[in-house]
């Protein structure tokens, strides 16, 4: 065997050493090697985002990611997010996230846990766990060195560490902080369970600008009371104040030293946004300090501000294709119950005219603030290609051949072959990797380029309605 030879077997070898998956313990499966990047890949942003803010980088920690991954698989088998473990239920390991880590064998002080479903890798349950203020004031807690990451299926766990022996001091953490970019818009349904009904109800679209926290984090993690605060929050472009609706640390529950500004408006694109704070923080009647700050960030440009609602979606798709707009002369009988018929609102004309037509499935709920899951938007798709162009639709022949490596991860067989014929038609792409996700929310952009597909796909003029 040649010099050259033998250099070729030991690229082989390392290659196949490589592709070699990790195996879980979790429940005896195999990780496969996407995971372990998904990990590292998001661990890297959380890292980049705390340094950007001053914060101490975080270590993965084995024991916290077999205690994370355990949880992630107690999840999967109750079927639901949970902070506490039932006894005796499948997968049980403890009922405190602090009986969990003990049980995998960490010897910290504290931890701190975040739980989601329906997530499909941690880089997605990151960029929402930041949009919850409460997930945020655990994933940048400066008192902590350690995470682990687990997930089964659709069910995620992030779990924080603080080592023994470690110190550190009071410090406050700005969120947007001072220079962030890219900082978008966020569904109402991402802002946790505490969110000011004024907030909920100052937009019709169920987006807000990213809500701002201000936290002052202490080692002990005293409540704390913000006095004579004074906030504003400032458009540079437009050279106005932005409204705002603020929770102070003292009116939470959880957040018990955390101001919660949410706008309440959507950023505008490629915006500085400048914020001016000011106020005294008080801790069992005594003054502990006075902070001034003023700082400012800017919002992301218009190919990637926020997610698609349902309701949005449904009105594009019904315009598109040209669904009736005109109201019933008898109103119809409510479907959902929590959107209600409204012949004066154009919106609600076209979802009920979906409704009729069997396009959107009745039941209980429409959950219009909700985004919009890829394989439900090809659902939608192809119900409406089905009644308004059935040639179109039937020109496509599914033999699922060259198509997408997690086709048979859809939920329903329907969604199966609407994902199928979609794309066999030009209409969706994967999410890279031969992956198309169809359980991960559309975003607007990627909506906008289906929609634009679409429009490119359909006849001038599209067939009427019966």
């Amino acid at each position: 065997m040649n010099k050259w030879q033998k250099h070729l077997w030991v690229l082989l070898l390392i290659l196949a050493l490589c592709l070699v998956p990790v195996v879980s313990a979790a429940n005896g499966g195999e990780e496969p090697v996407t995971e372990l990047q998904s990990r590292y890949r998001t661990n890297d942003a959380l890292n980049g985002l705390r340094n950007n803010l001053g914060l101490k980088t975080l270590s993965i920690v084995s024991e916290l990611r077999q205690a994370a991954q355990n949880h992630s698989y107690y999840m999967y088998s109750a079927k639901k997010a949970a902070g506490l473990e039932v006894q005796y239920a499948e997968g049980f390991t403890g009922v405190s996230a602090m009986d969990r880590v003990l049980y995998a064998g960490y010897d910290g002080q504290t931890v701190l846990e975040i739980n989601a479903n329906r997530t499909t890798d941690y880089t997605q349950m990151l960029k929402y766990a930041l949009h919850d203020p409460a997930k945020r004031y655990a994933l940048l807690h400066p008192g902590y060195d350690g995470v682990g990451y687990g997930i089964t299926e659709d069910y995620g766990c992030v779990l924080l560490g603080s080592s023994k022996g470690a110190v550190w001091s009071d410090i406050m953490v700005m969120y947007p902080y001072a220079g962030q970019q890219e900082v978008g818009n966020c569904s109402l349904a991402r802002l946790g369970d505490e969110v000011p009904s004024a907030v909920a109800q100052s937009t019709s679209r169920y987006l807000i600008g990213e809500p701002i926290t201000i936290t002052y984090y202490t080692p002990g993690g005293e409540p704390l009371e913000f006095r004579h605060v004074k906030f504003t929050l400032t458009d540079t472009k437009r050279g106005q104040e932005v409204g705002t609706s603020i929770v102070l640390p003292q009116e939470q529950f959880q957040l018990v030293q955390t101001m919660s500004v949410y706008p309440l408006e959507m950023y505008n694109t490629d915006t500085r946004y400048e914020v001016s704070f000011a106020c005294e923080i008080w801790c069992n009647d005594e003054l502990l300090t006075t902070v001034e700050q003023v700082w400012s960030y800017t919002s992301s440009g218009p190919d990637s501000i926020g997610e698609i609602s349902r309701l949005d979606g449904l009105v594009r798709l019904a315009q598109i294709f040209g669904i009736s707009q005109e109201a019933y002369e008898k109103s119809p009988e409510n479907q959902f119950r929590d959107y209600a018929y409204n012949a004066q609102s154009p919106e609600s004309i076209l979802v009920y005219h979906l409704a009729q037509g069997a396009i959107v499935d009745a039941g209980n709920t429409l959950l219009p603030n909700e985004g919009v899951r890829r394989e439900q938007m090809a659902v939608w798709m192809m119900r409406l290609l089905r009644q308004n162009h059935r040639e179109l639709y039937d020109s496509i022949a599914l033999t699922y051949d060259d198509t997408f490596e997690d086709i048979n991860e859809c939920s329903t067989d329907e969604a199966k072959a609407a994902v199928q014929r979609a794309y066999m038609l030009g209409l969706v792409k994967d999410q890279g990797g031969g992956k198309f996700s169809p359980t991960v929310y559309i975003t607007r952009t990627e909506f906008e380029s289906w929609m634009t597909a679409l429009e490119d796909l359909l006849p001038a003029e599209p067939e009427a309605t019966e």
